[in-house]
């Protein structure tokens, strides 16, 4: 006799969504971007229905990872104040290195409200640190907004292009490097 489980339905909704995203992490840092949808259901243990009721398209699940990045960051920020900018970018490179093949996906759509919305969340979390810096004289006076995003930019660039078990190693020297230039003398 066959024993049938149980669909838990709607109350499953979290827990899917949570799979989702953990799979499409992974297999984006795997494989790139561009990998079956179908592969990232698969990995997460739910059909292809539930990927698309969650993520109606490829665009949808990119930006939700980004998202989760960046309540992640907001959450550090909110429990322990301004980051100093160091650990801000150290927070930033690790995060970048997990999600490294989807910079370029996303930055391919500069007009997507939804990459002005995590630009501009991250525009807070630098005004706090690089305003933080300033006041304790970490940081040089001229540093605007711009210079850091570009940092942070060209830590994804770097983190996209090396292989993933050089990453950590590569974006934290990068970062070294960024930041002698960023701090006051």
């Amino acid at each position: 006799m066959a024993t049938s489980r149980a669909n838990p339905g709607p109350r499953a909704a979290a827990a899917n969504r949570r799979s989702l995203i953990d799979a499409a992490r992974a297999l984006f840092d795997e494989r790139g971007v561009e990998v079956p949808l179908v592969e990232i259901a698969r990995r997460a243990g739910v059909g292809q229905g539930v990927l698309y009721r969650h993520f109606p398209d490829r665009a949808s699940l990119v930006f939700a990872v980004f998202d989760e990045n960046m309540t992640q960051l907001e959450s550090l920020a909110q429990e322990h104040g301004p980051l100093p900018l160091r650990r801000l970018g150290h927070e930033i490179s690790h995060r970048v290195q997990g999600i490294a093949p989807l910079m370029s996906f996303a930055t391919s759509t500069p007009d997507d409200p939804r990459l002005g919305a995590l630009e501009g969340r991250m525009r807070v979390l630098l005004e706090q640190s690089r305003d933080s810096a300033h006041k304790a004289g970490h940081l040089r006076s001229e540093v605007t907004i711009e210079d850091l995003l570009l940092a942070i930019s060209m830590l994804a660039a770097l983190a996209y292009t090396v292989p993933p078990d050089q990453r950590e190693s590569r974006v934290e020297h990068a970062w070294e490097l960024i930041s002698r230039g960023l701090e006051s003398p």
